[in-house]
């Protein structure tokens, strides 16, 4: 999204780290299948909340491995899902919003099937329990 490509720089502006940053404009769907790519190496973290609850498995575990190539030796990731627990998993389905809520389980299992090769080394919660971080480090 450019706009908000526009807006992420100027706010980066205002901090005086604009020179210290690289905006994308990408589309990780293609990223993931390989028909895109981005030059983005040597990174200490990636980020993602609200990006993974609509994939299926074998999409995050293509991101994953591309996130792992992202990274630093030591570097992390992070991303969030919603977990089943989510109490408004009822009112989602009444307006046919499809998320893919996952456990503890399958956070660990994605990791485990990508280029991390490892279980999640830590896995943590919001104060209401729905929305879960999974965290992997780069070996």
């Amino acid at each position: 999204d450019g706009t908000a490509l526009d807006n992420a720089a100027s706010e980066l502006s205002k901090r005086s780290v604009l020179e210290k940053t690289r905006l994308h404009k990408a589309n990780l769907i293609k990223i993931g299948l390989g028909r895109e790519t981005v030059d983005i190496s040597d990174q200490d973290l990636v980020y993602s909340i609200g990006l993974i609850d609509y994939f299926p498995d074998d999409l995050v575990i293509a991101l994953l491995n591309i996130v792992h190539g992202w990274l630093r030796p030591g570097g992390r990731v992070i991303l969030g899902n919603f977990h089943p627990r989510n109490p408004d998993i009822g009112v989602l389905e009444l307006f046919e919003w499809s998320l893919i809520h996952r456990t503890e389980e399958d956070m660990h299992r994605l990791y485990q099937e990508s280029a991390f090769s490892s279980p999640c080394s830590e896995i943590l919660f919001e104060e209401q329990g729905v929305n879960m971080f999974a965290f992997g480090t780069k070996s």
